[in-house]
């Protein structure tokens, strides 16, 4: 396990207060990931013609929150954790991702993914471009969005977060500059995820209160808070879902049915 040094000193001067107010903060990375989990459930129960698209799009984000948590190491929060992957290079030790990480966005992606269809019932109809490949748009999505994502960070020195935020509003207008009819659904699971996360946020800053103090870098954010919390965790949340909404439609090619009028 590596966490930063701030985050140690940080953890270690607070840890008996909140120790006797709340649970230790070890174990609370993973507490806080599972607290998403009936949410995931509950979409992949109620609707199970959408599990193909949940479980896709819940893998494919949870390689991604994966793969990119050592940025967010950088300057967004130092967390601890349960299981992490850490290696050696020139004699520094560097912090890869964690099972914590991959669950994050596992469950996070699924329930973005299906939660617009969930609540609103919609259904698919016929392919909206029955000679849509896929593969065709997902290289150039992704060969757009990561550098997005990176080059504020190295080039500029943006905060991960912000950069991260960048990346994926800029991948959300290319769905709508293709597909002006995803517009609903992604500003809908935006919202939806941001509330999901709002309920999961205010349980987890009980269950280990001032966790955000110890863990997030405020000094690095913008000193908003919404209940406590910061706002950029409602800004990612909605980004996520907005972006993970229509992942898979767009990619599928697929259109919502219209409901018939009575």
């Amino acid at each position: 396990m590596l966490v930063g040094s701030n985050c140690l000193t940080r953890y270690d001067g607070l840890r008996t207060e909140h120790i006797i107010m709340s649970f230790d903060f070890q174990y609370a990375y993973l507490v806080g990931v599972l607290l998403f989990l009936p949410f995931w459930l509950a979409c992949l129960w109620y609707r199970k013609d959408l599990r193909r698209e949940i479980l896709i799009v819940s893998l494919v984000f949870g390689i991604i929150a994966w793969s990119t948590e050592p940025l967010f190491l950088r300057d967004y929060w130092q967390p601890l954790y349960w299981k992490s992957l850490s290696f050696t290079w020139n004699g520094s030790l560097h912090q890869l991702g964690s099972l914590e990480d991959f669950l994050y966005g596992f469950f996070k992606g699924g329930i973005a993914a299906a939660i617009y269809e969930v609540i609103f019932g919609q259904h698919y109809t016929k392919r909206h471009i029955r000679t849509h490949h896929w593969l065709l748009l997902l290289i150039p999505f992704f060969g757009i969005g990561i550098p997005l994502f990176i080059a504020p960070i190295f080039l500029f020195g943006a905060n991960s977060l912000y950069a991260a935020l960048i990346s994926c509003f800029f991948c959300i207008l290319i769905y709508l500059f293709f597909r002006r009819d995803l517009f609903l659904d992604a500003f809908v699971s935006g919202i939806l995820v941001g509330l999901i996360s709002f309920c999961v946020l205010l349980v987890f800053s009980v269950l280990f209160r001032g966790i955000f103090d110890v863990w997030w870098q405020l000094d690095s954010l913008s000193g908003h808070f919404i209940a406590g919390i910061p706002i950029e965790e409602f800004l990612e949340s909605f980004a996520i879902g907005a972006l993970l909404g229509p992942f898979y439609e767009f990619f599928a090619g697929l259109s919502f049915a219209h409901k018939s009028k009575h």
